[in-house]
Parts: C-alpha cells; structure tokens; sequence
C-alpha cells in the first residue's frame, strides 16, 4: 500500500473516490476505509511522484481556493449595488440590507446541508447541484420583480454558493496529509483573500 505501481493508479482511484458514493474502487488492502489518513498518505505521495515541479498541486490548491470564495464574492460584489436596489424596487436602504442578511442566513444553513451530502454521495454531485442552484439563483436574483422575491432568491443562492466551500475543504482532508493540510489550507485563503479586494470593483 506504501508503493503504489504507478501515480496515475493513486489519482484514479482518488477520482473514483470523490466522485462515488461509496468505497467499492479501494481495494481493501490498501485503505482501511475512506477518508481515512491512510488515503491522504497514499494520494499526497502518488502526486508528488507525478508532479515533481509541483505545477499540479499549485493549479488544484488555486481550484479549491476558487470554490470557498463564491461566498465572499457574492457578499462584496453586491454590497455597492445596495443602494441601487432600494431605488430600484422604491423600498428604504434597510430593506435592500435585508437581502444581505438573508444571504448569509441561506450560507450558514447550506453548511449544515452539503457536508453530509459530499460524506453520502461523494464530493462532484454535491458540488455540481451547488454551482448549478447557484447559477440559477443568479438569474432568479437578476429578474426578481419585489424585494421579497429578490430575499428568497439571495437565501437559496447562498445555500448553493457554500458547496464550494463545504466541498473544497473536504478535498483537501481526502487529498493530503495531516502534515499538508495546514499549509494547503493556508494557501487556499491566500486565493480567498483576494475576492474581497476585487470584488467591490466589479460590483461597482
């Protein structure tokens, strides 16, 4: 189990893994269960064997990264059209910021909904369904006729907006070490750090 044949061998089983519900692809010599600290081990070492330079870990952790900031970017992205919004809808500014908080209402609850999915059916259908609520959530967002409406539509976009995240931080307990985990994680909110800086900009 120490010495895989081949990486490629390592990284198929571990796409297997993540994209199935169940852990049928792993031989049971070689992982006592999944998500174990035995497949972090195994996969962490098939990688380094591969990608030598490194160029693979940096593109995955600048991935993982991407995916936690759906939140931080809907949040900044939005905050310069509050007052827009109000005027748009003819409602007071307080009522705009009610759309705020019922995003992040929508972002707390959503945790507690796709981290037992990604443990159930795997990390990619999860993720998948999230982007997807989000994308859609996006154009409800866009063509919401009342301020109420537009409250739902923020509350079920965040729900789907925290996938990313649920599921990026899950890929990295699956993908590497205990001893890489904090260093990854480190880097990824390096990539997160940066979405509150360009996001008002966008939004504006």
């Amino acid at each position: 189990a120490n010495n895989p044949a081949t990486a490629k061998t390592a990284i198929d089983f571990t796409i297997r893994t993540i994209s199935s519900p169940a852990p049928r692809y792993f031989p049971r010599e070689i992982l006592a269960r999944r998500g174990s600290l035995e497949q972090g081990h195994f996969v962490a070492r098939a990688i380094l064997k591969e990608d030598p330079a490194g160029a693979r870990r940096i593109e995955l952790i600048i991935i993982l990264g991407a995916l936690t900031a759906f939140g931080a970017l809907s949040i900044d992205m939005y905050l310069p059209a509050l007052p827009s919004i109000a005027r748009g809808f003819g409602v007071p500014i307080g009522s705009s910021e009610h759309t705020l908080a019922s995003f992040f209402l929508g972002f707390a609850a959503g945790q507690a909904f796709f981290g037992p999915l990604a443990d159930r059916f795997g990390r990619k259908p999860p993720l998948y369904f999230g982007l997807f609520l989000y994308l859609v959530m996006c154009a409800g967002c866009a063509l919401s006729s009342s301020i109420e409406m537009l409250m739902v539509a923020r509350f079920v976009q965040a729900v789907g907006a925290c996938a990313g995240g649920v599921v990026a931080r899950a890929c990295v307990r699956d993908i590497f070490g205990p001893e890489e985990t904090p260093r990854v994680f480190a880097y990824m909110m390096l990539v997160l750090a940066v979405a509150p800086l360009i996001a008002p900009f966008l939004g504006g």
